[in-house]
């Protein structure tokens, strides 16, 4: 997508992606990953943690919270960053177990009944390795031909999020 950015003085750093619908259907005009770099402030002492807090704006709706990225400040030559689980539907609670998994996953979503729940699964580089569809709030999913290593999860009902996180495959 075309985009503009810009660094407020405040350390906001927007981006502007004007040719992006909100449909919700999944198809390339609905979905956007940003990869950017960024210099930190002078000083930052070793075990400094830099936190990083995205939200997503569609037109002046509200808007719709992220991950949390962090770094951690450390004395080695590369950049370890993570991401924690932060977003979750009101009155819905995720459990993805076990995690780590060697085959499979249950997912469990308790709190609040769905009758149609999209989940799908990206790898480090934000693209979309798996997509599925279930009927029931809990489900199992298994991992297939993904090779080992981090992946983020992303679950929807009928276009709504209801939560995002993490899962590793052993």
């Amino acid at each position: 997508h075309n985009y503009t950015s810009m660094l407020s003085g405040n350390g906001v750093l927007t981006f502007m992606m004007n040719d992006m619908s909100s449909n919700n259907m999944g198809d390339a005009t609905s979905n956007g990953f940003v990869t950017f770099t960024i210099n930190q402030k002078p000083n930052n002492a070793v075990g400094t943690v830099i936190y990083n807090t995205p939200n997503i704006y569609f037109d002046l709706d509200v808007p719709v919270a992220t991950n949390i990225a962090f770094h951690t400040i450390s004395n080695l030559n590369r950049a370890i960053v993570s991401i924690t689980e932060t977003f979750t539907a009101d009155n819905a609670s995720v459990k993805v177990f076990p995690n780590p998994f060697d085959e499979s996953a249950t997912i469990a979503i308790g709190g609040k009944q769905f009758t149609t729940l999209q989940f799908d699964v990206f790898d480090l580089q934000g693209r979309m390795v798996s997509s599925q569809t279930h009927n029931n709030n809990t489900f199992t999913y298994n991992r297939g031909s993904l090779i080992a290593g981090v992946y983020f999860y992303k679950i929807s009902s009928n276009g709504t999020p209801v939560n995002s996180g993490k899962m590793i495959v052993r």
